[in-house]
């Protein structure tokens, strides 16, 4: 049985009691954390202990490098105490970036009193379309953002595509999963208001017809606008279960969501 708790449900904002982009995906032979937003503060906090209590390692799949999704690096680095980290960062052909540069600068003066070699962190470059973590298919594919991003898909369980314009020629790398995660950035009337914005998120009208073609058995929405409430980004949620056909949760920070 998988188990995904969401730690992080906010693009780059964190406001409204809700952090940034991070999401724990426990199974039966590891742990994995899609980004590592501020969420990643959770990990401090005693339900979320208790969840990875004994858990020997912890794997950080990376969509990509902007601050909002990297500065929870430094938070698991000190509230994951029971065994490594392994960081697994996009590279080219997904993204031109140099990922040692990238992490190790988080990881230096005068942005941080450690440095990378005291982490118990093992960085580790992603430029394969699939490759194996503790048993599990790893299957990753290039998104349209800004400096790039990557999506994963881990098995037939989760997958998970956030920071990125709706490209339905990646319809078939997800299609059928039991949870997907992906991102709903702006409502219809907003997105209309600042067209600008479908270059850079994933926007109402495009998630939709996304999701029609791939037929999750679940959809989740993720980095969600941080200016909305949740009252509206749940109404948005609801809509598109009502418009989809497809099972849609809001998630809740912090909440245990099952795959059976």
């Amino acid at each position: 049985m998988i188990r995904i708790v969401p730690l992080g449900i906010s693009g780059y904002l964190p406001i409204h009691g809700r952090h940034s982009s991070c999401f724990l995906v426990l199974t039966d032979r590891t742990t994995f954390m899609l980004d590592a937003g501020t969420g990643a503060a959770r990990l401090a906090e005693s339900k979320i202990r208790k969840l990875i209590a004994g858990r020997a390692e912890l794997h950080i799949l990376l969509s990509h490098y902007h601050v909002d999704h990297t500065v929870g690096l430094y938070y698991s680095f000190t509230q994951w105490k029971s065994g490594p980290q392994t960081v697994h960062c996009p590279v080219c052909p997904f993204v031109s970036a140099n990922p040692d540069e990238a992490i190790g600068r988080l990881f230096s003066p005068p942005l941080n009193s450690f440095e990378l070699k005291d982490a118990n962190m093992k960085v580790a470059p992603v430029n394969k379309s699939s490759f194996t973590i503790a048993g599990h298919r790893i299957t990753v594919w290039p998104q349209q953002h800004p400096g790039g991003s990557v999506g994963f898909r881990i098995d037939d369980e989760v997958a998970y595509m956030s920071d990125t314009v709706v490209m339905m020629e990646n319809v078939p790398k997800v299609a059928g999963v039991k949870m997907l995660l992906h991102e709903l950035w702006l409502n219809e009337k907003d997105s209309k208001e600042h067209e600008k914005e479908f270059k850079r998120h994933a926007c109402y009208g495009p998630v939709a017809e996304f999701v029609r073609e791939a037929r999750p058995k679940t959809m989740m929405p993720v980095h969600l606008y941080p200016h909305y409430s949740d009252r509206q980004l749940e109404a948005l949620t609801r809509k598109l279960e009502r418009e989809t056909g497809v099972s849609c949760l809001f998630p809740e920070e912090g909440q245990v969501y099952r795959l059976t």
